[in-house]
């Protein structure tokens, strides 16, 4: 599990609380770290719920977008995004 967060303890009790299993926390203090990170510990797939989060992510790697509220519209069934994460598409 690689989280963006600066609190390991509340970190565990959160992923604990969603009962992912895992093998390690690793936090990291930026989305770039994140990157590294996959690379350092030759991650295949990775899963996340923020665009920026995905974009470092070097191709040739699976990545899936975890879809929830902060990134998805509901009511619209459409994906929210900023103009620096997407790119629409006619």
């Amino acid at each position: 599990m690689i989280t963006y967060r600066n609190d390991a303890e509340k970190a565990k009790q959160d992923v604990e609380s969603f009962g992912i299993r895992y093998t390690e926390i690793v936090l990291v203090s930026s989305f770039e770290q994140k990157a590294v990170e996959v690379v350092n510990r030759n991650i295949s797939v990775y899963f996340d719920d923020q665009d920026e989060m995905l974009m470092d992510i070097s191709e040739g790697r699976g990545v899936f977008k975890i879809r929830n509220g902060g990134n998805f519209c509901f009511d619209s069934r459409r994906w929210l995004y900023s103009q620096e994460t997407g790119k629409q598409i006619c």
